[in-house]
Formats: structure tokens, sequence, C-alpha cells
């Protein structure tokens, strides 16, 4: 999901394809008259798709009309109805929304995106450049939703095709979260199933999609109820399903292995995990439901493997000297005579060989990105790195001072950082015999991981000459860090000039990952579907 571009565009399928560009029906099946009713204009008043199009657009392009700066608005979920188990009154709902700015958009113009529900602007969280709602809604009601984007200043508005969606109810006899048959539950492309329960006092949020097998990629985002910056985006690639084939998407989080399985079975034990739960991160199960000539099965490896699985987990806090990586564990998710039920393989042990690539959250603003040639559970764990000490300047083990005036001070700061998982205790040790070096500040130091100390040495040359000592600076793995420092003393003031150099600006360490840290969570996105009706007004 990284590997697409920011201008490409995310959007929004009508629930039933027949509709033409200026409706959408309000089921999402179209096949009961009664259902009729839930119609909403989503264009205009064009009957066809070329003149419902071009009545809207043209509204935000009349001449004498500024170019719009907002090339659409894409709602990303939901895009059909909303199931939940028969027990619950109500469902947890995730509305989603982006704005994809025009080609010719000066640079930093910045959308604002609003996300309305029955007509009404709800308060929604913004990340990277993706706005959220997560709201619970009562079973057995009908609701719409829709995206507004909007560019401060200008009075430009352009919203998104307004999707109808009801909340329904499947059975879920045995109560672990997922619908019974989920074919039967969601019959139409576009229609997701939404639960969430406690077990052992760690919420599981479960999430069933069926996908459109139009060729184009499916797009599925689980948010952790109660905690918005915790996003899983799922992306299947539209050549990983058939034309025609029916396949439902389902994927779970929890905050621990126990959980994400229960009350199904246990997870796998805790001991074995190759690290510790990267804080704020999640257990994650995901597969693929097909169904042939009336038979549910899981979808083949083989499939995967030549069409692999994308996602993206935002909202992760690495603690600083760790690092971190997703690991996978063979799981199943059997059918039988109940329903679906969960399970972790026997014998198994966390690998990281379904892994094709994975960009870890600690360079990447909390956010995981990873390709999965196989489904089952996974998990990202963090590793303490060893505590080691990255001195600034003179890392490279020696310092020069340069030219110093006789008798004249030249003081220089080097910084201490603890690049590990534990502290360092220490002290500088300056090894002089012309007694020209000093440390004037306190030469012991405790650093905690991802902490810095400073230290402080002075120069004073008393003669023209040149000078050499060696600095000790103890503690850490690498334990004594040994630099050579020199300067040399001189009776005439040193010559200043300028240096021009070609380097990055700044510190110079500033990483390519950094710089992409907004497009990580929205490079998903892109690959949504996209929705075929602009509406464009200025006020």
């Amino acid at each position: 999901m990284v590997l697409l571009s920011p201008d490409g565009g995310a959007a929004v399928n009508v629930p039933d394809k027949a509709a033409s560009e200026g409706e959408v029906e309000g089921e999402g099946e179209g096949e009961d008259e009664g259902e009729g009713e839930g119609e909403v204009e989503g264009e205009g008043e064009g009957e066809g798709e070329d003149e419902g199009e071009g009545e809207n657009e043209g509204e935000g392009e009349a001449e004498g009309e500024e170019p719009s700066l907002i090339a659409h608005v894409d709602l990303i979920t939901p895009l059909g109805d909303v199931v939940t188990g028969t027990d619950s009154a109500t469902a947890c709902v995730v509305i989603a929304a982006r704005a994809v700015l025009a080609e010719d958009a000066p640079a930093g113009t910045t959308p604002e995106v609003a996300l309305l529900l029955d007509g009404v602007e709800f308060p929604s969280t913004p990340m990277n450049g993706v706005n959220l709602l997560t709201i619970e809604l009562p079973a057995g009601t009908a609701h719409t939703a829709q995206a507004v984007g909007r560019i401060a200043g200008s009075g430009e508005e352009v919203f998104s095709p307004v999707v109808p969606f009801k909340v329904k109810s499947a059975p879920d006899a045995d109560g672990n979260g997922l619908a019974d048959a989920p074919f039967a539950a969601l019959p139409a492309p576009g229609m997701a199933w939404g639960a969430a329960l406690s077990e052992n006092g760690c919420t599981k949020a479960v999430s069933m999609v069926r996908l459109f097998p139009d060729g184009d990629d499916n797009l599925q985002l689980l948010s952790y109820p109660g905690d918005n910056s915790r996003v899983l985006a799922v992306k299947v690639p539209g050549a990983l399903l058939g034309p025609g084939e029916e396949t439902v998407l389902v994927a779970v989080m929890a905050c621990d292995e126990d959980s994400l399985f229960l009350p199904d079975t246990e997870g796998p034990p805790v001991q074995d995990r190759p690290g510790d739960p990267v804080p704020s991160g999640a257990f994650l199960f995901l597969t693929l439901l097909t169904r042939e000539n009336g038979a549910v099965f899981e979808i083949a490896p083989a499939r995967l493997a030549e069409f692999p699985l994308e996602i993206a987990l935002s909202g992760m806090k690495v603690d600083a000297g760790y690092s971190s990586g997703l690991w996978g564990w063979p799981a199943s998710l059997g059918l039988d005579g109940t329903g679906p039920r969960m399970a972790p393989g026997d014998g198994a042990l966390w690998n990281r060989g379904s892994l094709l690539t994975t960009a870890p959250p600690e360079r990447n603003g909390g956010v995981l990105l990873a390709r999965l040639t196989s489904t089952g559970t996974y998990a990202p764990f963090q590793i303490g790195r060893p505590p080691r000490l990255e001195v600034t300047p003179g890392g490279a083990g020696h310092f020069s001072f340069g030219i110093v005036r006789l008798n004249q001070a030249e003081t220089r700061v080097f910084t201490l950082a603890n690049t590990g998982s534990e502290a360092i205790t220490g002290e500088a040790v300056i090894q002089d015999a012309s007694g020209v070096f000093a440390l004037v500040r306190p030469a012991v130091y405790t650093i905690e991981p991802g902490k810095t100390a400073e230290i402080s040495l002075q120069f004073v040359p008393p003669a023209e000459r040149d000078y050499a000592a060696v600095l000790f600076l103890t503690g850490g793995v690498d334990s004594p860090f040994v630099m050579g420092v020199s300067g040399t003393g001189s009776a005439k003031p040193p010559k200043l000039g300028t240096v021009f150099g070609c380097g990055p600006a700044g510190d110079g360490h500033s990483s390519p990952w950094a710089d992409m840290a907004v497009v990580l969570l929205l490079a998903v996105l892109l690959a949504a579907r996209r929705g075929r009706g602009t509406v464009r007004n200025r006020r």
C-alpha cells in the first residue's frame, strides 16, 4: 500500500452497479420494490451517465469562476449495508473519506474534509489525509453517508456521492463475533459485518466485508474501539479475485493472542513471542473466504503468493531503543455447523516467512506497512537494541579544534546519545600529557534510552605547536568509546572562511521514510473505489 502516488484516486462504488450515475439504491441489492424509497440523488438531474456528470461538474467550472482546487472527494466506507449480530442492539460504523487535489492545485494546498451522517456534519479524526468517524447506530435503522471537501477561504465545496445504507442483523449463535453464515449475512458486494466484544479485559474488533469482484482493488478499514488512531487498512488486489467470484474478507484485531482467538480457543503461547508487543499495536487475524457451488472455503495460498495482501497498521508507538518487525503465526478459519471458528496452527512458531516487504513504524510516523503472501495471524513485536553511545561531533573517532590563538580558550560541546533500550551510566576521561585539554562540565552521566547528554571539552594552547590527547567515554556495549582530539596553537588569529556545501539542510540525517510519513496510510486508500459523481458548490 505504500507504493502508490498520492495524487491517485480513491473512490466510492455505489452499492448497486446497475444504478445510473444519478441514482444510488437504498438497499444495495435492488431486488425489492419497497427498497426503492431509499433512492438518493447522487449527482444531479441528469437521466444518463454523461448528462448527470456534465451538470454537476459544470457547476464548479462555469465561465468566470476559478478552477477547482479539489479533483474529487471519495467516501471510502461504508459502501453498502452494515450488519451486526442479532444479540447486538447497535452496530459500530466507520465512516471514512478523503479529498484528492486537482493536479494544478498550488503546493501547500490543504483540503478540509467533513463527514456527514444523514446530512448532518459530525466531528471526525483527521489522520494522514483521511478523516474517520466511528459511531454506534441502532440496528434496524436506515442512514446516508457523504463527505464534503473544502479549501479554507475559497468558498469551494466538493461533495462525494451520497451512499445510503441500513443497519441490519444476522445470527452469531456462538458469540465469537463472526457471522454464522458470512455469505447469507452479506449477500451483496460492499456490505460489511462489524462486531466488538471483550475477552479477558481486552477488546476484540471484527470486520467482514463482501468484496467487489470487478477487477478493482478492494479496501477495508478496521478501527480499534475507543482508539481512532489505531486503524488497520487492508487492500485486496483486484487481480486476486476472478470475475464474479464471491469473496468475503475477514479481519480481526485484539490486544493479545488469547483475546484474538477466544471464545473459540486459546491463542499461541505467550512464551513463544519473539519480542515484546509494540505499544498501541495489535494482534491481527486475516483471511479470505470464497464460495463456489455452495461450498465455502479459505482462498488458496498459491493465489496470495502471486497477488499479496497489503496492510497498514497505524497508531503504534515503538519504545525508544527498540527495533520492531511484523511476525506471522499460521492460523485458519474453520467452518462447521455453528459457523466460522478461528484456530492457530499447532506446533507452529512466530516467523517472517510470509512477509514480502515490511516498513517498521519507528521509521514511518507510527505506521507499519507490509505485504502478506499468506493469511493467518500477524503481530508487531519490538526487540531492544543494546545500549550504545553515539557521539556528535567526533563519531568517527577523531575531532580537531583546528587553529586556536595562543592562550585563548576554545570550547566544544559533544552530544552523547543512547540508541539502545537500556540506560547507560559512564564518565568522560581526558588523557592529556600536555595539560592543554580539559573537561569543563561534569564528566559523569546517566543516559536513558533514546535520550542524550552533553559534555564540554576546552582547549587552551600555550605555545605555537600541535597538540593531541585522547578522550575516553565509558558505558554501553562498546565501552570505552575512544576519540582522538587535536588542536594547533598559533600567535596569529585563524583565518575565517565560508564553506559552501551541497548536502542536506539541517542535521543532514533526514530519512526518506520520514518524508513519506503523510503518504503511508494514504497509499492504501489510493486504490479504493472512485465515486463516479462529484458535486461542486461555490459559496
